[in-house]
């Protein structure tokens, strides 16, 4: 199985992965390198109830599973995660001896400026919806609906398996 991308993940969820959640196939110890997304749907246990999930790819059983975590809104997880890229960037900014240059500097090793962040926070708080925050991030309608498709795929899939 391929490894995925690891993405940014809200503190709190990489806590919850790490001390207590298990794959619910093979009940093998999750792992936060295989969570392959994450975000917000209707709940099929708690009355349509917005909820955060993420999509796990099992490294043991080569399983995705989407697992509900909490009843969560969209700004919510946006706030997290924007705060999950600062402290990323924060953790591998190097104080070094500065010298002059022409060129404008990343303020971190992943390549991510202040005024990207500031951008994307922008976009975040603008956004009347995930559709739209989706586009202002720089997705296509296409690729946003083809990962709606592969998500309602995936449901079915595991409705299938209980």
């Amino acid at each position: 199985m391929e490894v995925p991308a690891m993405i940014m993940l809200p503190e709190w969820l990489m806590h919850k992965i790490v001390e207590d959640m298990r794959c619910p196939s093979c009940s093998g110890k999750m792992n936060v390198e295989f969570v392959t997304s994450v975000g917000i749907k209707e709940s099929e246990r708690l009355n349509n109830a917005k909820v955060c999930f993420i999509e796990y790819s099992c490294l043991f059983c080569n399983r995705k599973s989407h697992i509900e975590i909490k009843r969560y809104t969209m700004p919510e997880l946006a706030r997290d995660i924007m705060k999950a890229v600062e402290n990323a960037a924060e953790k591998e900014v190097a104080p070094k001896k500065e010298r002059p240059t022409t060129r404008k500097r990343k303020s971190s090793k992943t390549g991510i400026g202040k005024e990207e962040v500031d951008d994307a926070k922008k976009v975040i708080h603008d956004s009347a919806c995930w559709n739209d925050m989706m586009i202002g991030l720089g997705m296509t309608q296409k690729e946003i609906d083809n990962i709606i498709e592969i998500g309602k795929k995936i449901d079915r899939e595991g409705k299938g398996k209980s």
